[in-house]
């Protein structure tokens, strides 16, 4: 059973504007297998991000919503511990998280404007991961994202965070529905986080190695 393991991550790069996403399409880091992780304000994709790159300090999280104000990009390698050893760079982008009421309107649309035209210079052969608070569900932003995606044909999957907080039957069978009520209507894969860690680290093995595991 190959196991994967992850080493060096680092951040390379913010993206404030849109005025800076063409420098960012022609770097060679670009051009490396891409996994993006959006999310509304305090839904858990900084921690999920740390728990899949074993760094917990390399994407900020933080009580306070709305704490990361930029597209932040990291580089970092997967190595696939099979019969052999196989090792591969990737580029990972941590994008400003959506709904935080208390974030300044003004400030609200240009992350907006941001996000939109970074989406739309994207390759379709992207891995986009969408932080959702397992315990709430999808709400209409979250959608309108799903929307993005499908209309610029990227592919997308949905992680229900903080799984681990479920203390009750209840919990546990609301969070179940929301995961059925998504995949049913979307046909799109659906996580639970931190419990199916390993099925997340499968789809980016499968994303990022290809045909050579």
């Amino acid at each position: 059973m190959a196991r994967l393991l992850t080493s060096g991550f680092k951040f390379i790069w913010g993206i404030q504007t849109p005025e800076q996403l063409p420098e960012f399409f022609q770097k060679a880091e670009h051009q490396l297998p891409f996994i993006v992780f959006s999310g509304k304000s305090n839904s858990g994709k900084s921690t999920l991000i740390n728990a899949l790159t074993n760094h917990k300090g390399l994407a900020r999280s933080s009580k306070t919503p709305g704490r990361t104000q930029q597209i932040n990009l990291f580089t970092g390698e997967l190595q696939l511990k099979t019969a052999q050893i196989q090792k591969k760079k990737i580029l990972l982008a941590d994008l400003p998280g959506y709904g935080y009421a208390k974030v300044p309107e003004k400030l609200k649309k240009n992350w907006g404007v941001l996000i939109s035209s970074f989406f739309e210079g994207l390759p379709e052969n992207t891995l986009n991961f969408i932080t959702v608070d397992g315990r709430r569900g999808l709400d209409h932003l979250d959608l309108q994202l799903i929307e993005q995606f499908q209309y610029l044909n990227l592919p997308y999957c949905v992680v229900f965070t903080k799984a681990d907080r479920l203390k009750t039957a209840k919990e546990k069978s609301k969070t179940k529905e929301h995961i059925k009520a998504f995949t049913d209507s979307t046909g799109a894969p659906a996580f639970q986080s931190p419990t199916e860690l390993d099925k997340i680290k499968n789809l980016i093995i499968t994303h990022s190695f290809g045909n050579e595991t």
